[in-house]
């Protein structure tokens, strides 16, 4: 039995490569270079994890990964721990360290970024409607998304414009309210080319739009939306998300 305090790890493995992982690694192998084998990755994955245990060193991180690490990364085939230097060290040999650890800032920023600050109304109403529902929640966040933007838009114009050129479109020549309605626009019309699944698709009632705006109201990530939003805002969003999944649903039949 695992000791308590890997509990959350064991399927560290297939979540790395659930999310690509290895790209991180591949993006600082220079051009031309095939990308990171896999089991290189998850070698790295129960090293990282050996040392977070405890381990000092290569050579303590041997004793480690056999017995606990490797089980923790979901590595099927163990690593002899006799390759673990040389196996470390020609992956080093192939990467760009400045490339490796830009990459490597990168990520942390970005979830530095996620852990200290709000992510808003989006996730406020996906992560509590996700408790009421079995609903995958990049689909219900996804679906959610566009009119929470909409809502947002007129709280913080400045940028949503700048979200308008980010995406690429054309906002010379317009207002700075108007790129900011372009990019609200996009982000409808992208749900609608990935074929995000409406609310009612996602197992949602418009009669429970009461109780899903409380919930999302009640959720700390209210704090820090772009606009001011309570109960009454969040009945408004989840009337016009329930709105454009019909219509969604309406093309789908077509």
């Amino acid at each position: 039995m695992l000791p308590s305090r890997y509990a959350g790890a064991t399927l560290a493995h297939a979540y790395y490569h659930r999310i690509g992982a290895e790209a991180i690694l591949a993006a600082a192998l220079p051009p031309g270079l095939a990308r990171p084998r896999y089991d290189d990755l998850a070698l790295l994955t129960a090293t990282s994890l050996a040392f977070a245990l405890g381990a000092s060193s290569a050579e303590a991180a041997k004793h480690l990964i056999p017995d606990q690490a490797g089980l923790l990364a979901g590595i099927g085939r163990l690593p002899d721990p006799r390759t673990l230097r040389p196996r470390l060290a020609a992956i080093a040999d192939r990467c760009d360290p400045l490339a490796l650890q830009r990459q490597l800032a990168a990520a942390m920023l970005a979830g530095l970024a996620y852990g200290t600050d709000s992510a808003g109304a989006a996730h406020a109403m996906s992560q509590t409607a996700g408790g009421v529902h079995d609903a995958p929640h990049g689909a219900l966040t996804a679906r959610l998304l566009g009119p929470v933007m909409e809502y947002n838009h007129s709280g913080e114009p400045e940028r949503f414009a700048r979200m308008a050129q980010a995406f690429g479109l054309d906002t010379r020549n317009v207002s700075m309210w108007r790129a900011a309605e372009m990019a609200v626009e996009y982000v409808h019309q992208l749900t609608v080319d990935v074929e995000i699944p409406g609310m009612q698709e996602l197992g949602f009632s418009e009669d429970e739009i009461p109780m899903l705006a409380d919930k999302a109201f009640a959720d700390p990530q209210t704090i820090g939306n772009p606009r001011d939003v309570n109960a009454a805002g969040y009945r408004k969003i989840y009337a016009q998300a329930f709105a454009m999944g019909k219509n969604h649903a309406r093309k789908e039949k077509s």
